[in-house]
């Protein structure tokens, strides 16, 4: 990879293999640096294994991913997008990044629907700002690609699922959520995504609650090692929201309590 694919953001040193025209990643590096910069000021203790680079590839047959098994030097992430796909790679990077900073060694279906929480926030937070802070570049009169991607995924919904027994059930998503938790598996992706949006609104009005993130996986059952160093990993894991409030920080329980109330209690 050449040296010109690598760029620094203001934490972040990210690594750029997913083409091999520099023209290309540079394009999709609009996006990703803006993200990676805004989620490294919402969230500034950084994730639980440090800052390490990040290298970018091309997934384009295994949908996005974090690369397993970890390493000591780097995070991997594969993205399936094409190279002015903007709506796309916000979703995809986003949620993988929110893995990371969750801690990549555990997944459990909190920490996804979470990491759909973050892509639905940054297709938002991107699209506000291009509009709204116009720049040289072109790319940037295209602020409704962010809109656009997020509603073929709400129209993916409405398409596969019956949203009419959520609307009449003032309880469904806690419902909704507990089946998932009692079922013990990773849930459906198009059911993440519908309580996703509904968790949304708490991370746009409370800010801080993005600091959350980097306890949530050490909350999980089993948690991950103590040692950050040890890198074994555990799909197996579901999340203990008892200890997730009593793990954060004083300042965001108020936090962690609505969202509790909203999807738990």
């Amino acid at each position: 990879m050449a040296k010109s694919d690598t760029r620094k953001t203001k934490a972040w040193e990210i690594k750029y293999a997913i083409w091999e025209k520099k023209e290309y990643n540079e394009s999709i590096a609009l996006v990703i640096d803006q993200i990676a910069d805004e989620i490294s000021m919402l969230i500034p203790g950084g994730p639980p294994l440090g800052f390490k680079p990040v290298i970018l590839v091309n997934a384009l047959y295994y949908d996005h991913r974090l690369y397993w098994p970890l390493n000591q030097e780097y995070y991997k992430i594969g993205l399936d997008v094409g190279h002015i796909t903007f709506g796309r790679t916000t979703y995809q990077f986003t949620h993988e990044l929110a893995h990371i900073y969750c801690d990549p060694r555990v997944i459990n279906w909190f920490i996804e629907i979470i990491c759909h929480v973050a892509s639905f926030y940054f297709l938002d937070f991107l699209s506000e700002k291009w509009e709204n802070q116009p720049h040289d570049s072109d790319y940037y009169k295209n602020f409704d690609v962010f809109n656009n991607f997020k509603n073929e995924i709400l129209r993916e919904a409405v398409d596969k699922v019956d949203l009419y027994q959520f609307q009449v059930s003032g309880d469904w998503l806690k419902k909704e959520i507990r089946k998932i938790h009692n079922e013990r598996t990773l849930g459906n992706r198009i059911i993440y995504n519908i309580i996703a949006m509904e968790i949304l609104p708490l991370f746009k009005e409370f800010k801080e609650g993005w600091q959350t993130l980097p306890y949530i996986g050490g909350s999980s059952v089993p948690p991950p090692p103590e040692n950050l160093e040890d890198l074994t990993t555990n799909k197996e894991v579901l999340p203990d929201f008892d200890k997730l409030y009593q793990i954060v920080p004083e300042d965001l329980k108020p936090f962690v309590k609505k969202l509790l109330e909203k999807i738990w209690y």
